[in-house]
């Protein structure tokens, strides 16, 4: 059935706790389309979902999103997907209306993190509607990666909001204790190798730990091999994630993606903040304990 997505969108804003946040809740609008599309044409069926979005979507994190993560596999090659790009332009003009377009993947190209691991991109690019100027293009990417997945768990994609069909669509998503070892890989390899750090990671890291996710040291140690992550980066932003924490441009980039009860309660209050800045640098600081561990 064809569905108006801007009509969604307007409908899901109406809730004064997004306010500001239009830009995520379209691109989330947009990924329970794609994600359906996607397991409709049979595209999801070796891939594993990881990620943020895939925190949000089926592990219950309260943190808006931006693009779609997957791993393949060792044996990925985006040529499996063939059909994936004109599957998705179609389907978004015929159920949403949308005139979108969908770029190939040009190459697999090395992740900005690792030697080791490439990713193929598709990109999704939707023009902002006819008399809607002050709205941006949307744009998502779908990002798959040859890393392997170490765990994979079937899970239910959350409706988050009232104004989508009830489609109770099941998918495989790596486990919460993976996804907190890839981002306490992928974020000391952020502060060790870019100007930018991973602020996001940091977010959720400190999610899954306050929701009783533990360090599992062997999934620490198989992301850092995937990877080929030094040791010795851990401690680096063990040392530094306290200080990233506290700086406006981790508030400047966290304010895009919480509520503003969630930005208040935590980007607004110094206490709070400080808090997260230190419990930011005791999981780092387990995270290095667990490695000197016999395995």
């Amino acid at each position: 059935m064809r569905q108006d997505f801007y009509y969604l969108v307007d409908t899901a804003m109406q809730d004064p706790d997004l306010d500001g946040l239009r830009p995520v809740v379209e691109k989330e609008l947009l990924h329970h389309e794609l994600l359906f599309m996607m397991e409709r044409g049979g595209f999801l069926d070796e891939l594993t979902f990881q990620g943020g979005t895939s925190l949000r979507l089926c592990h219950g994190a309260p943190r808006f999103s931006e693009d779609l993560d997957f791993s393949g596999g060792p044996d990925f090659e985006a040529e499996r997907l063939a059909g994936l790009a004109d599957a998705l332009e179609k389907g978004l003009t015929e159920r949403c209306g949308l005139d979108a377009s969908v770029t190939l993947p040009k190459s697999a190209r090395r992740r900005p993190l690792s030697e080791s691991v490439s990713v193929a991109s598709w990109r999704i690019a939707i023009p902002s509607p006819s008399g809607r100027s002050d709205l941006p293009m949307l744009r998502v990417k779908l990002d798959i990666d040859n890393a392997p997945s170490h765990t994979r768990e079937v899970r239910r994609i959350a409706r988050h909001y009232a104004v989508l069909p009830d489609l109770d669509m099941l998918i495989a998503v790596q486990s919460r204790e993976e996804i907190l070892a890839n981002k306490l890989v992928a974020f000391p390899s952020s502060v060790a190798t870019r100007d930018r750090p991973r602020y996001r990671d940091v977010w959720d890291m400190h999610w899954l730990r306050a929701h009783g996710t533990e360090i599992r040291a062997d999934l620490l140690r198989a992301k850092m091999r995937d990877h080929r992550t030094p040791p010795s980066w851990l401690g680096i932003a063990a040392d530094s994630v306290g200080d990233i924490v506290r700086s406006p441009a981790f508030g400047m980039e966290m304010r895009r993606f919480v509520s503003r009860d969630a930005a208040q309660e935590t980007l607004d209050s110094p206490r709070s903040l400080e808090f997260l800045a230190q419990e930011a640098e005791r999981l780092m600081e387990a995270a290095v304990r667990s490695l000197k561990r016999e395995p």
